[in-house]
């Protein structure tokens, strides 16, 4: 899926319709200051590496069932699994 093909609303990314891989790389993509420094992950289903590896001080909210080594190797993010 192509970057512009996200379904991206109010710093909202679904993780039914993009890849765990293409989350990760539009995380660590975000710089210090970005307007969307907050972000929302819709329907993990239970993916594994969710969010990992984040080194600005985003947040990060997961809603759903996260698999193991979610948020692993954490440096600044606040990450919140709600499932």
């Amino acid at each position: 899926m192509e970057l512009g093909d996200w379904e991206i609303s109010e710093q909202t990314i679904d993780l039914s319709v993009v890849s765990v891989r293409d989350v990760n790389q539009r995380l660590h993509d975000l710089r210090a200051g970005d307007p969307c420094e907050r972000l929302r992950i819709t329907h993990p289903r239970g993916a594994h590496a969710i969010a990992c590896g984040m080194k600005i001080a985003a947040e990060i909210e997961i809603d759903g069932h996260a698999g193991y080594y979610c948020a692993g190797m954490n440096q600044l993010a606040r990450i919140t699994v709600n499932g």
